[in-house]
């Protein structure tokens, strides 16, 4: 949903990977931790170099550019894990630094950012640095 022509909130929706959190999660193995769950990621993202990549020549379609952003996830049930969860939904908020750029269908995304975390029973904790690599596509037609 584009709010503005720097102001967009992006959804998505999909399977994804990621590590265990020390609050939510117990290690039962010494080596790679891994949940493979169901998510949902929601992002207001302003787009603060627009202007400039249209005065280069560069592709502005699909938000492709530089953001700030704040971010709400939620994770559900694992399909797949190695670590003990303490609730099968936990969720992740906090601000990103970020790139998006689009090529056709496919989208690429990058962000950085603190993040905290909580399940539903009230377990937990701060993350100083989230990195996020997302590859999608993109269901729309460009604007």
């Amino acid at each position: 949903m584009v709010f503005g022509s720097n102001s967009v909130v992006s959804i998505g929706i999909g399977i994804g990977y990621s590590g265990a959190y020390d609050e939510i999660t117990a290690v039962t193995n010494n080596g790679f931790n891994y949940i493979i769950a169901p998510f949902v990621d929601v992002q207001y993202k302003f787009l603060y170099n627009r202007k400039k990549r249209a005065l280069k020549g560069k592709t502005i379609i699909y938000n492709s550019g530089n953001f700030v952003s704040f971010r709400a996830m939620f994770r559900g049930k694992s399909i797949f894990e190695n670590v003990e969860r303490t609730n099968n939904t936990d969720f992740a908020i906090g601000p990103t630094w970020g790139m998006q750029r689009s090529y056709n269908k496919l989208r690429v995304l990058v962000d950085v950012g603190p993040q905290y975390y909580f399940d539903t029973l009230g377990n937990n904790g701060f993350f100083p640095f989230m990195i996020q690599v997302n590859l999608g596509l993109n269901l729309t037609k460009s604007q």
